[in-house]
C-alpha cells in the first residue's frame, strides 16, 4: 500500500517531536516517541528515521539555542566575548554548534568581509576528528559550485589550551537546512529531488 505524503503541518509535528526526543535521555527515546505518536504509525516511522540519521551524523553541527547564539563559546566550552580575534578574524556570534565543532560569524580583516569560521572543539581534536576536519576543509576548498560555500582559509588557533583547527568559508546570511527550505515551500517529491540534484 502506498504511503500518503506528509503535509506541511505533519512535517512540523515531526520536527517538534524530533527536537523534543533529542532532549530526552537516549535510553528513554523509544518510549517517548511511542507515547507522543500514539496510533500514528507514519508519524512514528518518520520521527524514528530522522533520529536514526541524527545518531549516524555524530551531532556535528546543529542550530544553536537562543542562549548559545547570544554568546561566543570557546572550543573547549568556556564562553568567550564577541570581539575575540582568531588569526585574521574577529568573532561576532555563534551561528551553529554541535558535538564536534562550532561555526561562528566572524569579520575577516583583510580583505574586509563577513565569513563563517568553523572550529573543532578542543576536546574533539582526536586524531580521527582532525583527519576528518582536514579532509573536509581540503575537499571544500577544491569545490567550485554556486550551491557550495567557498573556503577562504584554514589554520589553527591556540589560546593556551592547545591548537584548535579552523577554516573560514563564505558566509551565507539567512542560510537554512535544505529540509527546512523544502518544508517552508511545501515542495513535492519531484521538486525536492530537482533541488537535491542541483
Amino acid at each position: 500500500m502506498r504511503k500518503t505524503p506528509l503535509t506541511t503541518d505533519q512535517w512540523r509535528r515531526v520536527e517538534q517531536l524530533f527536537h523534543a526526543a533529542l532532549q530526552t535521555p537516549h535510553r528513554e527515546r523509544t518510549a517517548f516517541v511511542d507515547q507522543a505518536c500514539g496510533d500514528d504509525v507514519q508519524l512514528r516511522a518518520q520521527v524514528n528515521r530522522i533520529l536514526a540519521g541524527h545518531d549516524l551524523s555524530d551531532d556535528f553541527i546543529e542550530p544553536p539555542s537562543a542562549a548559545l547564539a547570544a554568546t561566543v563559546v570557546r572550543p573547549n566550552g568556556r564562553t568567550l566575548p564577541a570581539g575575540r580575534r582568531i588569526g585574521r578574524f574577529e568573532l561576532v556570534r555563534v551561528i551553529a554548534s554541535g558535538g564536534m565543532g562550532t561555526v561562528y560569524e566572524a569579520i575577516q580583516q583583510q580583505p574586509k568581509r563577513t565569513v563563517a569560521l568553523k572550529m573543532l572543539r578542543a576536546g574533539s581534536a582526536s586524531p580521527s576528528a582532525l583527519r576528518r576536519f582536514h579532509h573536509e576543509s581540503q575537499m571544500l576548498a577544491r569545490l567550485k559550485h554556486p550551491g557550495i560555500a567557498q573556503v577562504f582559509e584554514a589554520g589553527t588557533y591556540d589560546d593556551g589550551d592547545g591548537p584548535v583547527p579552523y577554516f573560514a568559508m563564505e558566509h551565507i546570511p539567512g542560510a537554512r537546512f535544505i529540509t527546512e527550505h523544502a518544508i517552508a515551500r511545501d515542495l513535492g517529491i519531484k521538486q525536492r529531488l530537482d533541488l537535491f540534484a542541483k
